[in-house]
């Protein structure tokens, strides 16, 4: 009787001691848990910022295009205004005497 008194003591010990590490274990993963969602969210932040740095960069394309063209133009108003001021001094030397 002693024996299974002790063997009973020996089983109530053992089970708390498995319901202790159980307890830690659940607390693990909701540790566990709760960091897989702080990486989710930060994903999703990460997300966010490339998508906006993706948009600003496609405007700073279309703006350097835009300024390229700009280029162009006043590049070829610079040659048309040459060749009028050529012109027009070659007008104003005809009634030079």
């Amino acid at each position: 009787m002693v024996d299974s008194l002790k063997r009973v003591e020996l089983g109530a010990s053992l089970s708390m001691q498995a319901g202790d590490a159980l307890h830690k274990i659940v607390e693990s993963v909701n540790g566990l848990q709760s960091m897989v969602q702080q990486i989710a969210l930060a994903t999703e932040e990460m997300s966010t910022v490339s998508e906006s740095i993706s948009s600003d960069i496609e405007v700073i394309a279309l703006v350097s295009q835009e300024t390229s063209e700009s280029e162009i133009n006043v590049k070829q108003a610079s040659l048309d205004l040459a060749k009028v001021s050529m012109e027009l001094k070659t007008e104003v030397n005809k009634f030079r005497l």
